[in-house]
């Protein structure tokens, strides 16, 4: 199955749902702040600071041992779910894939239903090697990226690969490329734990991931 993202109507205009997307989105960032080993490799003259990209893999492969060592020591539900956004903040690192688990915990915690990992695909070069949260919202899916730093309908996200982002991705650039997003043949460790937990006991564990309902200001009467 893939999700074409050339049939869908585009919205430019933010209305509600993309709006505590968004929310979603700055809030799991300022919370969890990490830097991308991956995102750092697309610096214009990078490969003239060769010791930086070094240190951040290094720092990478770290964090990862650690999540993994983690995981096989976790003795409850709480502690596996853990692993990882633990890792995260200790080591203040982690590429898209790290990112979009990330999304799906913060999309759990805020009660968003029927959302999974994606990976962002070209109809000519294949994987463009990027991973983000899909989050179906009935005909008019959209998508939490958390290492980019947005949310957005699908179409609108595309468009944003396609220009603002496209250093980061191989396209061909050819007229009839198309991008779109595959959902995972596998759920992710962190997709799997979650399912044994409800949105109101993974708040309890993530308080700082909850984004508030905004209140309207009342009116104040003549």
């Amino acid at each position: 199955m893939k999700i074409d993202v050339n049939t869908h109507t585009t919205f430019k205009s933010k209305n509600k749902v993309i709006r505590r997307a968004d929310d979603i989105v700055r809030t799991l960032n300022n919370n969890y702040p990490r830097v991308s080993e991956t995102n750092v490799e697309d610096f214009v003259n990078i490969d003239k600071f060769p010791v930086v990209t070094k240190l951040l893999d290094f720092k990478t492969m770290r964090m990862r041992s650690c999540i993994s060592t983690k995981r096989m020591n976790a003795i409850d539900l709480n502690s596996m779910i853990r692993a990882l956004p633990d890792a995260v903040k200790k080591f203040r690192c982690g590429n898209c894939y790290e990112s979009a688990e990330l999304a799906a915990l913060a999309a759990k915690v805020n009660g968003l239903k029927d959302f999974s990992i994606g990976r962002v695909m070209s109809s000519d070069t294949g994987s463009l090697d990027h991973a983000v949260v899909v989050v179906k919202n009935g005909n008019n899916p959209y998508v939490l990226d958390a290492w980019l730093g947005f949310a957005d309908y699908i179409p609108n996200a595309v468009e944003r690969f396609n220009k603002e982002f496209s250093s980061h991705f191989n396209l061909s650039r050819k007229p009839n490329e198309k991008i779109y997003i595959k959902p995972q043949e596998i759920k992710s460790y962190q997709e799997s734990v979650m399912n044994n937990i409800t949105s109101e006991e993974i708040e309890d564990i993530f308080p700082e991931l909850l984004v508030k309902e905004k209140q309207n200001k009342p009116k104040i009467s003549d």
